[in-house]
């Protein structure tokens, strides 16, 4: 049986933690970092994410005062003890107790509402489209194993998001809830992770690769985002992470990390480390994680962390250009399609159906007539899409046709079911 030593937790058991009280945590104070209260991020050390943070016992005794047992169990995540739960909000507002308590209160009325329709909704209610669609503009996915300390590992392409296919397909809003839903799944790793190693594990790795980023992709709807998800994880999931490694950052990062530095926490940015080129991050990451856990996408033994095949697929039109794409088809099948196009681009399209008659002959009909979509259905933070079903067998081809000057980006997908 694995226990979660220091509350005396056994973290293997679904049982519900009711039946622990204050009285049950070992507290432990190191005296010398008690009287550094000017530097609270020296206080601790549940940095790699395995030991509990050593806490000052005066702030937990006045804290826990202020709070019931029900209350302070539901700060706590999956598994994780009463002193680690309250050690991270004394530690993330700086003991200061008043700003502690506000934080701790607030995010329990948050839950009790906000988490809890997030989580019922799932990812793709509360992104109101399809995970794998925002997948191919926002990158990021947790790997499939952890680092050496057993955190495990957030790995994302932060190089290749597309803000602007982003705030077509879903609003920040939307977006926030996706990254709860995303949170709240996290607890699941830490609890595994803690009956792995036997110690709770309550914070992550995280490695953001910037290859292909440029500043023109720091844009007001980016930054926004940044900021929004920035305040929800202080907020309301305080001090999970324990690393981040920011890889491949080309020169003109560092005018943008000036910015981005702003809306986080001096805390936070001191467990960030920003590498240039693969000779530099490679070796910090092997001796942080290993080459085994790695995801393949960084030259490691592990399994990708991303998809493969992109969810829309992305054409560039000349001036009365035409992209196709044809599918075989049964009766009955259900077709869901949808597209936008880029900077404020019209677009013209249609579906059509050869079917296949019993004497060998093709009749074709149009299952959507030609229908041209002003750019202000079509772009610009819209999208068209629908469905239909298959009236017979054969062949399905849907058309999009250019009807003006200037060349034109098509984001387009279609699916047969």
């Amino acid at each position: 049986m694995v226990k979660d030593e220091k509350a005396d937790i056994d973290i293997n058991s679904s049982a519900p933690r009711a039946e622990a009280t204050f009285a049950d945590t070992d507290l432990r104070m190191d005296k010398a970092q008690h009287k550094d209260k000017a530097n609270p991020s020296s206080i601790g050390n549940s940095d790699y994410g395995i030991e509990e943070p050593t806490i000052m016992i005066s702030e937990f005794d006045e804290i826990k005062e202020r709070l019931s047992l029900e209350e302070v169990e539901n700060i706590c995540m999956r598994g994780e003890s009463v002193e680690s739960a309250l050690g991270r909000y004394l530690q993330a507002r700086k003991f200061d107790i008043d700003k502690t308590e506000a934080c701790i209160r607030k995010r329990l009325e948050w839950a009790n509402s906000y988490v809890v329709k997030c989580v019922q909704d799932g990812k793709a209610g509360c992104l109101k489209c399809d995970v794998e669609e925002i997948l191919q503009f926002y990158p990021g996915a947790y790997a499939e194993s952890p680092d050496k300390v057993g955190r495990p590992i957030w790995y994302e392409q932060t190089g290749r998001v597309d803000s602007y296919a982003l705030n077509t397909l879903t609003s920040n809003e939307n977006f926030v809830r996706y990254h709860v839903c995303l949170m709240e799944e996290l607890q699941d790793k830490f609890l595994e992770q803690s009956q792995v190693t036997g110690k709770y594990v309550n914070k992550t790795c995280s490695i953001l690769d910037m290859k292909g980023f440029t500043l023109s992709m720091l844009t007001g709807e980016a930054t926004e985002i940044i900021k929004m998800i920035a305040k929800t994880d202080s907020d309301y999931y305080p001090e999970t992470m324990g690393a981040m490694f920011i890889i491949n950052a080309p020169t003109v990062f560092s005018m943008a990390w000036s910015v981005i530095q702003g809306f986080l926490d001096p805390r936070t940015v001191s467990k960030i480390r920003v590498c240039r080129g693969e000779s530099e991050w490679k070796p910090k990451l092997l001796e942080e994680i290993g080459c085994d856990n790695m995801p393949a996408e960084l030259g490691g033994n592990g399994p990708p962390c991303l998809p493969s095949n992109p969810a829309f697929k992305e054409v560039t039109l000349a001036s009365s250009g035409q992209e196709k794409s044809t599918f075989k088809v049964k009766k009955g099948d259900r077709i869901f399609y949808k597209f936008f196009t880029r900077n404020s681009g019209n677009i013209s399209f249609k579906c059509c159906l050869e079917m296949d008659e019993s004497d060998g002959n093709k009749n074709a009909i149009d299952l959507i007539p030609l229908k041209d979509y002003a750019a202000a259905q079509c772009s610009d933070g819209n999208f068209v899409s629908g469905e239909f079903e298959i009236p017979s067998d054969g062949n399905l081809t849907a058309v999009w046709e250019h009807p003006g000057w200037w060349s034109r980006n098509l984001i387009y997908r279609v699916i047969v079911k």
